[in-house]
C-alpha cells in the first residue's frame, strides 16, 4: 500500500460535456464560474476578491499555479474544439465607493487572459436586437450590472432609466421584482423565524427563476446574497429542505454546508444530510474522506433512490457504485462500503478522520483483513471472519470477483 497524504483532490479538466452544460444553463463557458463549480475557488474567496480583500483572484484559488494554468488551457482547447467564440470580461469591485475599480486576476499575464475570457456560441454573441436600440441595450446592461453588483440604490436608478427609455420593454415587471427584492434584502438582513418558510418558497418559486433567466451567467452574484441570508436565518432541523445546509449548497459555500451539518447531533442517521456532507467534503478537496462518509449511507435502512442520489453526487463514487451494481456476483447494498474498501484499499488511511465512515460488520472485517496485509500478519482468522459474513466479498479480496 502507498501511504496517502492528505491533499486537495483536483477536478478533471473541463470536458466538452461540462462546457456545453454551462453554455446551456448560463449562456457561456466562464472559467471563473467553472472554478467555483468545482470547488477550486471557494465562493467566500471569490466574494472576498469582489469586495477588494484580495489583490488578485488567484490568491483565493486553492490550486498550484502551474496546475491551474494547465486546467484553464485544457478548457480553452475544448472551447476552441467546439468552435466557440471568445469574449473578454471585466469584473468590478462590489464596494459602492469602489464600484468603478476593475479587479485583477493574476500577476501572470497568461493566467489573467485565461481567467478573463468567456466562451459563447457565435449566435449568442451580444448584438443589436431588431426591437431594441443601442440606448435600450445599454440601459438594460447597466441595470444588470447594478443588480449583480448588489448596488440596490443604483439599481433603482438604472431601472428608472430603463423605464424612461423603453416603457414598453417586455421584462420591466420582472426586472422590477429583482430590484425590489434586493432592496428588501438590504432592509431586512435577518429573517424573522415566522417568515423563513415564506421567504424560502418565494426565493425558489419566484426570485431565482427570474434571476436565472434575466441575469444568466451572472445570476449567482445576485442569488448568493439571498441564499446566505436564508442560510443564516434557517434553524437547524431534521427536515433537510429547511436545514441551513440546503441554502449554503445553492451558492455553493461548501465549508458552510459542512459546518452547519456538523452542528446536528444525529446527522449520521439522516441519509440526505449525510450525503450532503459527503458532497461538501468532496468539493472541499477531501475525496477519500468524502467517499467514506457517503459510503456510510449504504449501511442505513434507506431506499434505492436515496442511495442513487448519494452516489450520483460524487463522480468517483458513482463509478464504483455502477461497477458494484453490475458485478456478476450480486451483493446486498449494505455491503457496498466493504466492497468499495476492497477496491480502494487506500481508504483505510482515512479512517481516523472526524467525519462519518462505515461501521458495519462486513466493512470492519475488511478493515481487519487489510490491516493484516499491511502489517504482514497472518490472515487466516481475518479471512475466516469475512468468509462467515460474505463469501462473495472474500472472493473480491482474493481477486476472484
Amino acid at each position: 500500500f502507498m501511504t496517502l497524504e492528505t491533499q486537495r483532490a483536483l477536478p478533471n479538466e473541463p470536458d466538452l460535456q461540462t462546457i456545453q452544460t454551462q453554455i446551456q444553463e448560463r449562456g457561456s463557458f466562464c472559467p471563473v464560474q467553472w472554478l467555483i463549480d468545482t470547488g477550486l475557488l471557494p465562493y467566500p474567496g471569490y466574494e472576498a476578491w469582489r469586495y477588494g480583500e484580495h489583490d488578485f483572484l488567484t490568491q483565493a484559488v486553492e490550486c498550484e499555479t502551474g496546475t491551474l494554468l494547465a486546467l484553464l488551457q485544457a478548457g480553452q482547447r475544448q472551447a476552441q474544439a467546439l468552435k466557440l467564440v471568445s469574449e473578454s470580461t471585466r469584473y468590478h469591485d462590489w464596494r459602492a465607493e469602489q464600484s468603478e475599480r476593475e479587479l485583477a486576476f493574476s500577476r501572470r499575464a497568461e493566467l489573467s487572459q485565461l481567467l478573463s475570457t468567456r466562451w459563447l456560441r457565435s449566435q449568442d454573441l451580444p448584438q443589436l436586437d431588431l426591437f431594441m436600440d443601442s440606448g435600450t441595450a445599454s440601459a438594460e446592461n447597466g441595470l444588470i450590472d447594478t443588480l449583480c453588483g448588489r448596488q440596490w440604490h443604483e439599481a433603482e436608478k438604472a431601472y428608472s432609466t430603463l423605464c424612461e427609455i423603453a416603457p414598453n420593454h417586455n421584462q420591466l415587471g420582472r426586472f422590477e421584482t429583482l430590484v425590489l427584492y434586493g432592496k428588501h434584502m438590504a432592509a431586512n438582513p435577518v429573517i424573522e423565524s415566522e417568515w423563513v418558510a415564506d421567504e424560502l418558497a418565494g426565493l425558489e418559486q419566484d426570485i431565482a427563476p427570474v434571476a436565472r433567466e434575466l441575469l444568466r451567467g451572472r445570476a449567482r452574484d445576485y442569488l448568493a446574497l439571498a441564499w446566505q441570508r436564508l442560510g443564516h436565518s434557517l434553524a437547524a432541523s431534521r427536515e433537510p429542505h429547511i436545514h441551513p445546509s440546503y441554502a449554503w449548497m445553492q451558492i455553493p459555500d461548501w465549508q458552510q454546508v459542512i459546518d452547519s451539518i456538523a452542528n446536528i447531533t444525529d446527522y449520521r442517521e439522516q441519509p440526505e444530510l449525510l450525503g450532503r456532507l459527503a458532497q461538501a467534503l468532496y468539493y472541499r478537496g477531501q475525496q477519500d474522506i468524502a467517499m467514506l462518509a457517503a459510503a456510510s449511507v449504504f449501511e442505513l435502512d434507506v431506499d434505492s433512490s436515496a442511495l442513487m442520489a448519494v452516489a450520483s453526487s460524487i463522480g468517483p463514487l458513482n463509478t464504483q457504485w455502477q461497477e458494484f451494481s453490475d458485478s456478476d456476483e450480486p451483493h446486498p447494498s449494505t455491503h457496498f462500503p466493504a466492497w468499495l474498501l476492497l477496491r480502494r484499499p487506500g481508504l483505510i488511511h482515512h479512517l481516523n478522520s472526524p467525519y462519518p465512515k462505515p461501521a458495519g460488520k462486513a466493512f470492519q472485517a475488511c478493515v481487519s483483513l487489510l490491516h493484516c496485509r499491511v502489517e504482514k500478519r497472518d490472515e487466516i482468522n481475518a479471512r475466516e471472519r469475512l468468509q462467515g459474513i460474505s463469501p462473495g466479498l472474500l472472493r473480491v479480496y482474493l481477486g476472484a470477483d
